[in-house]
């Protein structure tokens, strides 16, 4: 024998002998990085918690253990930790690697009684390589929770099993007591767990000396289905309407709905590491040959068909197993988009080919059921354990896949490495194939602890680091905070994730996350992003101004920003100055062709030398002179940035309609802004007036705790009685979409009557109006009432407003698109000239903006103005918003009619609140 081989030969003797050492430097290999791990997110309810025992704290109840059965054990395991450490982080994520190294001497165990030593040993080093759900367990507030839900659910499922081997009701009795501690101390994760009970009982008892046998089942199973209806059935009533429909949808044959149902299983058996390799392939592969090619539909159709092959080939039913299953895997390869793909959501190839692949391993799992000589039974209580508790998460978000590192896979990730080891240890025969299975399973080990190492250490980078850093620059800055004080962070966009990681709270005011770290309560401080806000909360409150803290945050540093917002604040600065003066211009260009003229205009860029602080908002008065384009046109005149169908030509060259869309326009502008706008609540800071800002951008959210319980809906009050006709509105977020709402009127507030019931209606991805149209009726009260959502969450709605019944005969979606791009088709040149008489020879433009805020343009709706197409000098006033430090770069941009535009100069004014017009109390001069 070789030194090579002996040196093999001697560490495999030594790994068998000391197979836990193995173990515990696995867990410390895999998830030994989290002793570097910072509290966030909602990890800073819990440290709130710890430091007010006696409180509620967010979904945390009073005590050291609560009254609510989801969360009562979430406080209590750190409890004595904070009483010997205080806030020192890793003593608390000590704690938690503990756990997890405890869990995984328990599966080892478990697996090694239920499967033999080898089994024992592939179970308990695949589940010590972690990655899989690992996302649950260095999160404080899930950690604890989810490892003793873990340890009792194991230890039940022992004990059932050595109660069925021995005989012995003491073993009976342990499975009991261990059933009951999963229910009170971690129901929120265990749910699943008499489903599994039942399941035993019909695989391995309910079939011996009948009736008898049956009679037994039924009477053990009584104790674990009292404390079943005791706990998970009352815990998560409300959401067993939601099995039921996932479970219903099975029946009606909509498979979409289990779309992501089946990309959890690919992704819980072959984690996503190994999957996005091959998607990736996949990709490089079209760019290398500049064409599409079906690697991913082919890996579908013939490598579940090979491993059926391999698998089956001396199975007495081969001839009848293989040639079924190759005629099912091949209609699933072609009919599968057809069925699972939820149809209002855009899929791609790879997400496509993970939903698909989760059934191709379903029907493998099957294959792999019957060529099992031996634990047939127990493999198939493996798989349902998994299904059954992946069913459960995906009846409540059906479309929404479950990524590998997902803390929802935890409980599935426990059979996951039963079944891994099963079959392990039934690939017996010394085989090559055998062989080669035997090692990929190990090398499934091995993937799963790198890339644990290397996702801990990208949560270390990019949340953990970045939120001690921003606290370690606060404590510097700012060491004291006191109760009456007014936290502001300016937040670089980039930045965003690395602020909200920091201060987030689950169900908890933000002001939590500072609260606990400087030993005040969390309602003693307010706290905003929103420099608008903060001047409300100064008017509001009559804040000193020592009493207002200011920094600008990016992920590099944070700063103190007192001194620019004092000056704004107390009036001591409010200069104006040249920042550039510039004969600069934008001129129009035409490309005359036999079928008219095509006009497109460059923007006018312009560099600031010398960059202006926006830590506050600051006045630029603009120069301009401006031209309409008239001569040397061959007409028709279109736009080069947009195309139009016939139909909306027609509506361009028509005179009566553009006189009406003028009409309309200052028709919804006096409703937006003289009309009275009320909702049933708000979420953050998705406010009501968003509703009418004109802003498609700025929106309006309902309140998302109490949503599907309480009455929600927006309301607007009209200036006056009208005769409407039309509802309108324009939809936030894709995935918000209301999908059952109704429209109520009223003339005196209080006697309503429906016009309006939408039902069913699509997801829409664009923000553009929608509307709900009804007899004309005079209404002084219009109200949008909402029941369903696309995804179950709280509705989110961009601008709402209605229309009066004289705009009967107005396309909205034509006129919407016409007073935003007047000028995109012109048939000739009459119709020019009545365009510019019409809008007053008044033509929009934008200011768009750079600095460090955002490294792209930045602009809003405010930034939009009307400049004077008559050749003479005008002068035109834009505030900047506060935001960022260094605006660097400037552009008038997003043009609406041609012409030629001179930039004559541009000041920059440093205004104050009261020249803005902003009433803070003289008591802060």
């Amino acid at each position: 024998m070789t030194p090579f081989l002996k040196n093999i030969k001697k560490t495999s003797n030594f790994i068998s002998q000391h197979f836990t050492i193995l173990l515990i430097l696995t867990v410390l290999i895999s998830y030994g990085q989290m002793l570097w791990m910072y509290p966030w997110q909602d990890d800073n309810a819990l440290f709130f918690k710890l430091a007010h025992i006696a409180e509620p704290a967010g979904y945390f109840s009073p005590g050291v253990i609560g009254t609510d059965p989801i969360t009562k054990y979430a406080a209590a395991p750190f409890y004595p930790i904070y009483l010997l450490f205080g806030h020192n982080t890793i003593a608390y994520f000590a704690f938690l690697w503990l756990l997890y190294l405890i869990t995984t001497l328990v599966v080892y165990k478990t697996f090694s009684v239920i499967l033999g030593k080898i089994g024992g040993r592939v179970a308990g080093f695949i589940f010590a390589a972690g990655y899989v759900s690992s996302d649950g367990l260095w999160r404080m507030a899930n950690s604890a929770t989810t490892s003793f839900g873990l340890i009792f659910a194991t230890l039940t499922f022992l004990s059932y099993w050595q109660f069925y081997k021995k005989k012995n009701w003491l073993w009976y009795i342990s499975a009991l007591i261990f059933f009951y501690l999963a229910q009170e101390i971690a129901i929120v994760r265990t749910h699943y767990l008499f489903s599994i009970i039942l399941l035993f009982e019909i695989f391995f008892l309910f079939f011996g000396r009948l009736p008898f046998s049956i009679i037994a089942s039924l009477l053990r199973m009584l104790p674990f289905l009292y404390i079943f209806k005791n706990f998970s059935l009352t815990a998560s009533a409300s959401r067993s309407g939601q099995l039921q429909e996932f479970v219903l949808a099975f029946t009606k044959f909509d498979f979409s709905q289990y779309y992501g149902f089946f990309s959890s299983i690919t992704n819980l058996i072959i984690p996503d590491w190994l999957t996005n390799y091959v998607i990736n392939l996949q990709i490089n592969l079209d760019d290398m040959f500049g064409t599409h090619l079906p690697m991913l539909r082919l890996i579908l159709l013939f490598l579940p068909i090979l491993a059926a092959i391999l698998i089956l080939k001396n199975h007495r039913w081969r001839k009848v197993l293989i040639p079924l299953f190759l005629i099912i895997s091949t209609a699933w390869s072609f009919l599968s988009k057809d069925l699972i793909m939820p149809m209002f959501i855009d899929i791609t190839l790879g997400q496509y080919f993970i939903a698909a692949l989760g059934v191709e391993l379903l029907f493998l799992g099957l294959i792999i059921f019957i060529s099992l000589n031996n634990n047939r039974w127990l493999f198939l209580l493996l798989m349902f354990w998994i299904l059954i508790n992946l069913s459960v998460y995906s009846a409540y978000n059906p479309t929404f896949q479950y990524s590998t590192i997902e803390r929802y896979l935890t409980h599935s990730f426990l059979p996951a490495t039963g079944l891994w080891a099963l079959l392990f240890i039934s690939l017996s025969k010394k085989t090559n194939l055998n062989k080669s299975l035997k090692i990929l399973i190990i090398l499934l080990g091995v993937g799963n602890i790198a890339n644990s190492i290397f996702y801990q250490q990208n949560i270390l980078k990019s949340r953990s680091f970045p939120a001690r850093n921003f606290y370690t620059d606060l404590k510097k800055i700012t060491p004291v905070i006191k109760k009456g004080d007014i936290l502001y962070f300016d937040v670089a966009r980039d930045s965003q994730r690395y602020y909200n990681d920091a201060i987030s709270t689950a169900m908890m005011p933000e002001t939590t996350s500072f609260a606990w770290r400087y030993g005040i309560d969390r309602y003693d401080i307010k706290l905003t992003t929103d420099f608008n806000e903060l001047l409300k909360i100064i008017k509001s409150n009559q804040v000193p101004l020592e009493n207002i803290h200011t920094f600008w945050y990016d992920q590099h540093s944070l700063l103190d920003t007192r001194e620019q917002i004092k000056d704004f604040l107390q009036e001591n600065y409010n200069a104006t100055q040249i920042i550039i003066e510039s004969f600069q211009k934008s001129v129009y260009e035409l490309e005359k062709g036999k079928e008219g003229s095509i006009w497109s205009q460059n923007d006018l860029d312009i560099h600031l030398k010398n960059p202006i602080d926006t830590s506050a908002p600051r006045e630029l008065i603009i120069n301009l002179i401006a031209e309409p384009l008239i001569s040397n046109v061959n007409y028709p005149l279109m736009a080069r940035f947009l195309n139009l169908n016939e139909i909306e030509r027609k509506f361009w060259g028509n005179f009566e309609l553009r006189n009406l869309s003028l009409e309309y326009k200052i028709f919804k502008e006096n409703i937006l802004q003289n009309s009275k706008y009320t909702a049933s609540s708000y979420w953050q800071r998705n406010f009501v007036d968003n509703l009418h800002d004109g802003d498609v951008e700025s929106l309006w959210q309902s309140e998302r705790t109490g949503w599907g319980r309480d009455y929600t809906f927006i309301q607007m009050e009209l200036p006056r009685v009208l005769n409407i006709n039309k509802a309108v509105w324009v939809n936030g977020y894709s995935s918000n979409t209301p999908t059952d709402f109704s429209i109520e009127i009223s003339v005196d507030g209080r006697k309503w009557q429906e016009v309006g019931r939408v039902k069913s209606l699509p997801m829409i991805d664009k923000r553009e109006p929608q509307t709900v149209n009804f007899d004309p009726v005079d209404a002084k009260f219009i109200k949008m009432i909402f029941h369903e959502t696309a995804n179950g969450d709280s509705p989110v709605i961009a601008e709402f407003w209605v229309t009066s019944s004289k705009f009967l005969s107005l396309d909205l979606g034509l006129t919407e698109k016409f007073l935003q791009h007047p000028f995109i088709f012109v048939p000739n040149r009459l119709i020019l000239e009545q365009n510019l008489n019409i809008l007053q020879n008044k033509g929009k433009v934008q200011i768009a903006w750079k600095n460090n805020k955002s490294h792209s343009w930045q602009f809003i709706k405010q930034t939009e103005f009307e400049i004077y197409y008559d050749g003479r000098p005008h002068q035109y006033h834009v505030i900047i918003p506060a935001g960022g430090r260094d605006l660097t770069d400037l552009k008038i941009t997003n043009i609406s009619t041609p012409g030629t535009i001179y930039l004559k100069n541009i000041q920059v004014k440093y205004p104050t609140w009261k020249t803005l017009g902003i009433d803070i109390d003289k008591n802060n001069n």
